[in-house]
């Protein structure tokens, strides 16, 4: 661009062999920005966020923008637009950006990208005798790449980056999968591409749709270690080729003052709709984030649901483990006492024995078996006793082992 400007500027032979109209008037502009998490910061005209004496570094911060959409077109605002002159003044402005740019070490770099860039170049060709310029647009996008924790050991901050980073990678995979759906059923249901759940993707809606040409560049690695990390890399470049981006539709004549604008009909399907240069944004989108918000909330609460079920059980199993040992603690003591009972029995049977040498053998022989009897029965009754206990112990245990197992 700039070597044509030159030769233009030059005149004579080089300013032919431009290719440019000399009557046309040419101006470059561009725009520099990164995402970061869910937030949109300026990398050629940073604004840092005032901070309290207190807050000291964590109050302050770039200002991020806010994106928004409006006559079915996504803008930056508050984006500023530099003119560049010449291709040094272009370099200088890309490195004093890049140099802006978020980025830390991650365990495996020692200069991560935390963000996605995005370097917007406008070329701006104003015919002889007009006003308003015609407009071309490049647009370079570096996407930070996908971090596994595993490997790269994030924690904190940079763990939160590395989920924020692979959120996005995600939703523009599911994107360009619905796309290619669209392509290969053109007669079915059309999806309706999540571009709304990620800044980045919100930014690629138009492209995507067919205002422009878009291309892919899968950055491989060649170590044997990623090779899964590769993998994953080149299924995504393979969806992301099979799509086939077609020009969007020609915004129709503005119609007269008196007449309405006319509805799409309703056999129009979702994706044709969004194709369309004008108009606000279909229904769909906010029906289909409607529908992410409910599947979420679906899920929080099916996982509070099971949360409660899992304590429940745990205070139950606890509650339940705590009388079984009561009640064996209890019924042990028991036992030793009646034990001890039988024991002073014998013995005071013994001192009885002793001391009636002065009655009858007969007499002392009678009371003797009837003791002995006495005694005896005592004991049956104390060994079923026993027996019982046992049986309700081991019915305990069973019933404990039972619900540690559906735990």
């Amino acid at each position: 661009i700039f070597g044509a400007l030159d030769a233009l500027r030059a005149g004579g032979e080089a300013a032919a062999g431009s290719r440019l109209d000399p009557s046309c008037s040419y101006k470059v502009a561009a725009s520099f920005l990164e995402i970061y998490g869910a937030e949109a910061h300026d990398l050629l005209a940073p604004a840092e966020k005032a901070g309290s004496w207190w807050q000291g570094i964590r109050g302050r911060g770039p200002v991020p923008l806010r994106i928004k959409e409006g006559g079915g077109k996504v803008s930056v605002d508050g984006l500023k637009e530099a003119v560049w002159a010449d291709l040094a003044e272009a370099l200088a402005a890309v490195e004093y950006g890049w140099a802006n740019r978020q980025s830390a070490s991650n365990g495996v770099n020692d200069v991560s990208s935390r963000s996605h860039a995005v370097l917007s170049i406008k070329l701006l060709v104003t015919p002889a005798g007009e006003s308003k310029p015609k407009v071309t647009r490049l647009t370079v996008v570096d996407l930070a790449g996908a971090e596994k924790q595993k490997l790269t050991q994030s924690s904190g901050e940079r763990l939160n980056e590395a989920n924020a980073i692979n959120k996005d990678l995600m939703v523009l995979g599911h994107c360009l999968r619905d796309l290619r759906w669209n392509q290969s059923h053109p007669k079915g249901t059309q999806r309706v591409p999540p571009y709304r759940n990620s800044r980045i993707t919100m930014l690629f809606r138009d492209f995507l749709s067919g205002s422009g040409q878009t291309v892919v560049i899968a950055a491989l690695n060649p170590r044997a270690i990623d090779a899964q990390s590769t993998l994953e890399t080149l299924r995504f470049a393979s969806v992301a080729q099979q799509i086939k981006t077609r020009p969007a539709p020609a915004p129709a004549k503005e119609a007269p003052a008196k007449e309405a604008p006319k509805r799409p009909p309703a056999s129009q399907s979702a994706s044709e709709r969004t194709s369309d240069g004008g108009g606000d944004a279909p229904d769909s989108y906010v029906l289909y984030e409607q529908v992410l918000a409910l599947q979420e909330r679906l899920q929080q609460l099916e996982a509070e649901r099971l949360g409660d079920e899992r304590r429940i059980r745990e205070e139950v199993s606890a509650e339940m483990q705590q009388h079984m040992e009561e009640m064996h603690e209890s019924l042990t003591h028991s036992n030793q006492e009646q034990l001890a009972s039988t024991e002073e029995s014998y013995h005071k049977k013994m001192l009885l024995h002793k001391g009636r040498h002065e009655q009858s053998a007969v007499d002392g022989h009678v009371e003797m078996q009837k003791q002995h009897r006495d005694s005896a029965r005592k004991d049956m009754e104390t060994l079923s006793r026993i027996s019982s206990t046992n049986a309700q112990l081991e019915a305990a245990r069973a019933e404990v082992q039972r619900l540690t197992a559906k735990l």
